[in-house]
């Protein structure tokens, strides 16, 4: 007889929705490609490019900038909040 495992709470629900709806549309041919960042614990992080804004870093970059802007705007706005 195997073992039984517990199932985890999944703490990180959103995360798991969220790259399994992209891995649904990269599968469907949608994504093209990445620029991510990862948190993986306090201090530790990851970050990649990957498809086609390896090829093209300067579109990559201009998301990135705009990613930049929008948490700029939330860190001011959890400013106010205190």
């Amino acid at each position: 007889m195997g073992k039984l495992q517990e199932v985890p709470q999944l703490r990180n629900k959103r995360v798991i929705e969220c790259l399994e709806d992209l891995l649904k549309q990269a599968n469907e041919g949608h994504v093209q490609g990445i620029c991510f960042m990862v948190k993986h614990a306090p201090y530790h992080h990851s970050i990649g490019i990957i498809g086609r804004y390896e090829a093209n870093p300067l579109c990559a970059i201009r998301v990135v900038d705009k990613l930049s802007k929008v948490l700029e705007q939330r860190v001011r706005a959890m400013e106010s909040w205190g």
